[in-house]
């Protein structure tokens, strides 16, 4: 009888340790999951603004004169999405802390006032995003330079330091059965140039393909540890090498430069 009851004791002490370790490791694993998502949003919230000030999403806009209408690239749209959704895991609020719009700046190119007070993030190259393009041409100088070549009206990535132009496959002839091909995307942060208090950050491909890897790239924990650690007086920037097979948007693969 004594064997059988120091058993069952034995038994239940083994159980109640058991439990007591599932328990705490599923509160340590709790914890551990809350802190590393507290550190992420205060990455995200420090790259992409300065305070609590709002900032607005503008991906790019194509104005067709004919139909009298905009056009919105589809990779763009996937792209401001995904800059929204990360914002939104950090506890940013859409219409409150943050808002996604089409590049408002009108025909005739005046820009508009909101955007000078706000942070911004823009999506896509110059060639159709203008806001974009008003603010590269007052931007820092950095070693990479984002631009529309006024001969070809295409958008361009040059890199400053090599004074070499960065050519994307599209750009090049295919051999035959290719199917693959790779194209070039920025990302890069700054003080607004029209409000030193607020941030640009610009996330742009020579394509649409680009842009779109730009923005897989940056919804990863580590690549926003990356740029946060490598930020230097609120100023950052990557190259983005993004590859894509069967169609270009169909990536397989984005890497840092």
């Amino acid at each position: 009888m004594k064997s059988i009851l120091s058993f069952l004791l034995s038994f239940l002490d083994k159980v109640s340790a058991a439990l007591v370790g599932v328990v705490v490791g599923y509160f340590v694993k709790v914890g551990s999951d809350k802190l590393r998502a507290i550190t992420a949003a205060k990455v995200v919230k420090r790259i992409f603004r300065s305070g609590l000030e709002k900032v607005f999403i503008i991906h790019s806009a194509i104005y067709d004169q004919n139909r009298r209408a905009y056009s919105y690239p589809s990779c763009d749209l996937e792209t401001s999405r995904r800059i929204a959704t990360l914002f939104e895991k950090a506890g940013l609020k859409q219409g409150q802390d943050f808002e996604i719009h089409p590049d408002p700046v009108d025909i005739e190119g005046s820009i508009k006032s909101y955007l000078r007070q706000s942070s911004l993030v823009l999506i896509c190259g110059p060639k159709r995003n203008a806001t974009l393009k008003a603010i590269l041409e007052n931007a820092p100088n950095l070693r990479y330079s984002l631009y529309v070549n006024v001969h070809t009206g295409k958008n361009e990535i040059r890199d400053t330091y090599r004074d070499e132009v960065l050519t994307s496959s599209r750009e090049k002839k295919p051999e035959d059965g290719d199917n693959t091909g790779y194209d070039y995307a920025l990302i890069q942060g700054f003080p607004h140039p029209w409000n030193l208090d607020n941030r640009v950050t610009v996330i742009a491909g020579i394509h649409s393909t680009g842009t779109l890897g730009a923005g897989l790239w940056i919804e990863s924990r580590s690549n926003l540890r990356s740029i946060a650690s490598e930020s230097k007086h609120g100023i950052f920037e990557d190259l983005i090498v993004v590859r894509y097979k069967d169609g270009i948007e169909n990536i397989t693969e984005t890497t840092k430069a």
